[in-house]
């Protein structure tokens, strides 16, 4: 036999190689067993299935325990100290399930009044940007609380990074209708009298009409004082007519007037009409300054002159 004994951890242990290459290590202290488990007294249970690589060992006394009977791949697991005094206790949370459109997420609440919402179910982001492909710009001088954010498609948009103070701003629902609609209808304390307004415009009302009647009729007397009327004579043309026979002499320093069919062509103001200046009572149509216009027969023209 070649005997050697146990180092480090392995003190409490000698090998023992017989010269035929056959060796076993046997302990060479006291082991206390005090706390261990006879055979006798488990119920050993192969796992099935999923569970294949598990065994279930059940004592008399009713505790039972799992163990693996497979290797088991730890390369994922942690091999040195993980640093949690950050982390907090279950037993400082309060989690609330989600319910409704939110039954995808669920609240956590810690006792200082710290919350937050985490994601319970499987979310499609497919249609998310990558940060591949964004092209992110911090913002500078005015804009140094924003940050622009485009993508590859040439898609943009600015967000704001740091706090803004809306203390200043008012709320939508507290805002008159017309703020938002910009409809007439929608306005308060509408005048409804024209009087509420300033006429600075001087457009004509009843009032100013009344005036404007009152000076005619001043003027017309103050016409009729020195001996002049006014007088409207009317006839049927015949085709080709230009010459009409008054009844009265025509003012010549006055307007004398010409309607054809209704509608005012001229007078002698403009050449359209000509008043005979060896015969006031005769005028003379000019169709030429009247866009060649010939009277036809049963054309109705009318005259308007001062006598």
């Amino acid at each position: 036999m070649i005997v050697t004994p146990g180092t480090g951890e392995n003190a409490d242990k000698t090998t023992i190689q017989l010269k035929e290459d056959m060796s076993a290590t046997v302990l060479t202290t006291h082991q206390d067993i005090s706390g261990k488990a006879d055979k006798a007294e488990m119920i050993v249970t192969p796992g099935t299935g999923e569970n294949a690589d598990k065994t279930t060992i059940q004592l008399k006394d009713g505790t039972s325990a799992t163990v693996l009977t497979t290797h088991q791949d730890v390369s994922g697991f942690l091999t040195a100290h993980q640093d949690i005094s950050g982390k907090a206790n279950k037993s400082e949370m309060i989690v609330t399930p989600g319910t409704g459109e939110n039954a995808d997420k669920t609240t956590i609440q810690l006792k200082e009044d710290m919350s937050a919402t985490v994601l319970t179910t499987h979310q499609d982001i497919s249609g998310k940007a990558d940060k591949s492909e964004m092209i992110v710009t911090e913002g500078t001088g005015t804009d140094a609380d924003k940050t622009t954010i485009q993508l590859r498609n040439g898609v943009s948009a600015t967000v704001l990074r740091t706090h803004q103070d809306i203390s200043g701003k008012a709320n939508t629902s507290d805002l008159a209708s017309v703020a938002t609609s910009g409809n007439y209808s929608d306005l308060n304390g509408v005048p409804t009298n024209v009087s509420t307004f300033n006429n600075d415009a001087k457009y004509l009302t009843r009032d100013s009409i009344a005036a404007l009647q009152a000076t005619v009729n001043s003027l017309v007397a103050l016409v009729n004082s020195l001996n002049m009327r006014m007088t409207e004579e009317q006839f049927t043309a015949t085709a080709g007519q230009i010459v009409f026979t008054l009844q009265h002499d025509a003012k010549t320093d006055c307007i004398v007037r010409l309607y054809i069919n209704g509608v005012m062509i001229g007078g002698n103001h403009n050449g359209v009409l000509e008043i005979n200046a060896n015969n006031p009572k005769q005028v003379q149509y000019n169709a030429s300054l009247n866009r060649n216009y010939s009277l036809k027969a049963n054309d109705k023209v009318t005259i308007v002159y001062w006598y």
